[in-house]
């Protein structure tokens, strides 16, 4: 009797302990696997909000560009003696209200996100501030009476085309960098 009690309890012991191995493998593997999914998922998050990041820093780059260029269009009608200082001081006024571009927040993603950018960035910073150079030159003549600023008109216009066209070059660039970071994320 105590031969056949044996002879039952080692197939059930013997079944018990290879099912037990099966479950632990499957369950292993299926660890594994949701790991491995798990990291698919945050790539995939990482690649989807990395993406959204440069798009808001296209669009907030090219929406201060648009409105640092609009904000002087009245400068060159004081420079031809059109229309008088006060009154593009009023336009100013008038539009750095709607204005709403967050500047600081261009500069912040550049610094903390996107260093690889910087160069570019400072290129289209010199150019602004070589805009802003020619209008102050301008502003402190016209102060001390010379309201005459065709001498400044040239030279206004050009440091304007090169702005926009280093914005351009500046935007260019956050395309050809969001392309090769998502396709080395891939």
């Amino acid at each position: 009797m105590e031969n056949n009690f044996i002879n039952i309890l080692l197939p059930i012991i013997g079944g018990s302990l290879g099912t037990l191995m099966i479950t632990f493998i499957a369950h292993k593997m299926n660890l594994t696997r949701m790991k491995l999914q798990l990291e698919m998922e945050n790539k995939y998050k990482e690649r989807k909000d990395f993406k959204l990041m440069l798009e808001e820093l296209y669009l907030l780059v090219d929406e201060w560009a648009t409105s640092f260029s609009h904000l002087y269009l009245p400068i060159i009608q004081v420079m031809k003696n059109e229309i008088t200082y006060n009154e593009a001081l009023e336009y100013f006024i008038s539009n750095q209200k709607i204005d709403k571009t967050n500047f600081k927040r261009i500069e912040m993603m550049i610094n903390l996100y996107f260093s690889e950018l910087k160069t570019e960035f400072y290129n289209v910073l010199i150019l602004r501030d070589k805009i802003n150079n020619i209008v102050d030159e301008h502003k402190r003549d016209y102060k001390n009476g010379l309201s005459d600023g065709t001498n400044y008109l040239k030279p206004f216009i050009i440091a304007q085309e090169k702005f926009y066209k280093s914005i351009e070059e500046f935007k260019n660039s956050i395309s050809m960098f969001s392309k090769s970071i998502l396709e080395s994320k891939l």
